[in-house]
């Protein structure tokens, strides 16, 4: 598989850098079920084009992996 790595904030500028240093997988990863913001289920039109209403869409996915091998 590919490697690297992201950040989505600058570790020398940020305090919440050390929460995740110093705690666990399991204090970090607490919830256990998908947001129902996030929940596709009962989403009957799934568009991802420019529209007048929406000119610059930007098409997003969200993958989960639930298969325990991460």
């Amino acid at each position: 598989m590919g490697g690297g790595s992201y950040l989505s904030f600058s570790r020398s500028s940020s305090t919440r850098y050390a929460d995740y240093v110093t705690k666990s997988p399991q204090e970090i990863f607490k919830q256990k079920t998908m947001n129902n913001a996030m929940n596709p289920h009962g989403v009957e039109v799934r568009e991802s084009r420019d529209s007048a209403e929406h000119p610059n869409s930007l098409a997003i996915i969200l993958a989960l992996d639930v298969t325990g091998s991460m």
